[in-house]
C-alpha cells in the first residue's frame, strides 16, 4: 500500500464518525439478497391464499352449525312450549286444590276466630264488670271527700261571711254616721239659705206692698174724685129738676 493511500485511509478515518461505520456495517451484514427475496414473497403469497381458503371453509363451516342451531331452536321451543303448556295444567290443576284447601283453612280458622272473639267478649264483659264496680267504690269515696270538702269549706264560708258582714255593719254605721253629719250640716247651709231667701222674699213682698198700696191710693184717691164728680153733677141735676144717668 502506498503511503499517499495510507494517508487517505487515515483522513477517512478522521472524518467519518464511529456510530456511521457501525450502521454501515448492521445493514452490510443484514442486507437481504434477491433471490431470498422472491422466494420469501412466494411464501407469502402462498400463506395468504391458504388463509383466504381456510377463512372461506370456516364461513362455510359457521353457516352450517348456524343453520343447525337454528333447527335445535326451534325444536327446543316447541318442546318448551308443549312442556309449558302441560305445566300450565299442572299448575292449574295445583292452584285449584290449593284454593279448596286455602278455603277449608280459612274456614277452620274463621270458626276459631269466632270462638277467641266470643271468649275475649266474655273477658271483656268480666273485666268491664269488675271495672265498673271499682270506678263506683271510687266514686262513692270521691263522693264523700267532696262532701267532707265542702261542709269544711262552707264553714269557712261562713265564718268569712260573719266576719265581712261585722265589716259592712262598722262601714255602714260609719257612712250613715258620716252621712248624718253631711245631712245635718246640708240642713243648717239649707236653713240659712232658705232664711236669706224668705228675707229677700219679704222685702219684695214689703216693696211690692208698699207700691200696690200707693197704687191703691192713687186709684181710690182718682174714683173718690170721680165720685165727687158724679155726685156734683147728680145734685145739680136733681135741682135742675131733670133726671140724667150717668
Amino acid at each position: 500500500m502506498s503511503v499517499s493511500q495510507n494517508t487517505q485511509n487515515t483522513q477517512n478515518t478522521q472524518t467519518i464518525p464511529a456510530f456511521m461505520k457501525s450502521i454501515a456495517n448492521f445493514a452490510k451484514d443484514n442486507q437481504i439478497s434477491t433471490k431470498i427475496f422472491k422466494q420469501k414473497t412466494v411464501a407469502r403469497n402462498k400463506r395468504a391464499k391458504e388463509i383466504s381458503k381456510e377463512r372461506k371453509t370456516a364461513s362455510k363451516i359457521l353457516a352450517k352449525n348456524q343453520l343447525y342451531e337454528q333447527k335445535q331452536l326451534k325444536i327446543l321451543e316447541a318442546v318448551a312450549l308443549k312442556e309449558s303448556a302441560k305445566q300450565a295444567k299442572l299448575d292449574e290443576k295445583e292452584a285449584a286444590k290449593q284454593a279448596k284447601l286455602d278455603e277449608k283453612e280459612a274456614a277452620k280458622q274463621a270458626k276459631l276466630n269466632e270462638k277467641e272473639a266470643d271468649k275475649q267478649a266474655k273477658l271483656d264483659e268480666k273485666e268491664a264488670a269488675k271495672q265498673a264496680k271499682l270506678n263506683e267504690k271510687e266514686a262513692d269515696k270521691q263522693a264523700k271527700l267532696d262532701e267532707k270538702e265542702a261542709a269544711k269549706q262552707a264553714k269557712l264560708d261562713e265564718k268569712e261571711a260573719d266576719k265581712q258582714a261585722k265589716l259592712d255593719e262598722k262601714e255602714a254605721a260609719k257612712t250613715e254616721k258620716l252621712a248624718l253629719k253631711e245631712a245635718a250640716k246640708q240642713a243648717k247651709l239649707d236653713e240659712k239659705l232658705a232664711l236669706k231667701e224668705a228675707a229677700k222674699t219679704e222685702k219684695l213682698a214689703l216693696k211690692e206692698a208698699a207700691k200696690t198700696e200707693k197704687l191703691a191710693l192713687k186709684e181710690a184717691a182718682k174714683m173718690s174724685e170721680q165720685t165727687d164728680r158724679k155726685d156734683l153733677i147728680r145734685n145739680i141735676c136733681e135741682q135742675l129738676g131733670g133726671e140724667i144717668t150717668i
